[in-house]
Parts: structure tokens; sequence; C-alpha cells
């Protein structure tokens, strides 16, 4: 995968690489293609051992009660709105942390060439690119937290076992 991206950046016209910053660029064939790959095969094996599980619990559950696991299947839909709406919101700050990765890897990519260290020292402002960087890490920092603090409730909420009055 990371050959063809790269391949197909090579293909691109001149005009593309005077728009498309460089660190951009570099950022999305390092970290976009790793996680690319890495989401598919996790996801695939993910996919496959949870169809396998599910398949499974319910041919127990229906051999067991299957008034039961009606029940169950109906609540169902109380578990799958949420999950939901967390998908959504992880996916948004996800993008919004790879965003942000790409235009730090832009900055470190343009200030710590020769000619781009060159030009910052003669005409940059130090501080105030420091001051824009730091904003930057800092909230690829806070969307880390959120990221695990969204998981874990998720992860709680699924396992909270209520005590349900048996008939």
């Amino acid at each position: 995968m990371r050959t063809k991206v790269f391949n197909q950046i090579q293909r691109m016209p001149l005009a593309f690489f005077t728009r498309v910053q460089t660190g951009a660029l570099v950022s999305r064939l390092n970290n976009d293609v790793t996680g690319a790959q890495e989401s598919f095969t996790n996801l695939l094996s993910v996919i496959v051992g949870n169809l396998i599980t599910v398949i499974l619990v319910l041919a127990a559950m229906f051999f067991l009660s299957w008034k039961l696991t009606l029940i169950a299947l109906l609540l169902l839909p109380i578990f799958i709105i949420p999950a939901g709406w967390l998908g959504r919101r992880l996916q948004s700050i996800t993008r919004e942390k790879y965003e942000l990765n790409a235009k730090m890897n832009t900055t470190m990519v343009e200030h710590f060439n020769v000619a781009g260290a060159l030009l910052l020292k003669l005409f940059g402002h130090p501080k105030k690119e420091s001051k824009t960087f730091a904003e930057k890490a800092g909230r690829v920092r806070d969307i880390g937290v959120m990221q695990t603090l969204y998981g874990r409730f998720f992860n709680v909420a699924l396992t909270l076992q209520l005590p349900l009055p048996l008939p």
C-alpha cells in the first residue's frame, strides 16, 4: 500500500507539489498508510472472531431459553445507538488528530531542513512558531486522552451488569 501511494505521488504534476505541504505528504505516507494497514488487519480479525462468538452465544442462548434470548435481542438497540454515537465521535477526533499530526510534520520538515532553518533564523518568529507547535501538540495529547476516556467509558458501559429481577 505504501509503495502504491509513493508511486501515485511521484506521478503527480509539478503544480501538485507547489500546493501541497511536504510534511503533510510525508505524514500521509508514514502515518496514514500504517494506520490503514493496522486497522484493516486488526478489524478483519476482530470481526471474524466476534462473528463466531456471537453465533455461538446466540445458539447457546436459544438452546437454553428462547424467550429470554428474544428479550435480550429486543434490548440490543439500547447498546447499539450509543455505540454508533461514540463511534462517530471517535472518528471525528481521530481525523482531527491525523490532520494535526500532518500539520506538525509539515512544520518540522519545513523548519528542520537547511533552507527552512535559514529562513526561520532570518525572517521567522521562533517564539510564535514554538507557541503554535505547542498548541497543536497539546491538542494531539488532549485527543489521545479523550480517545482513551471514550474507550474506557464504552467498555465499562458494555460490561455493566444491572441486577434484573428473575420471574
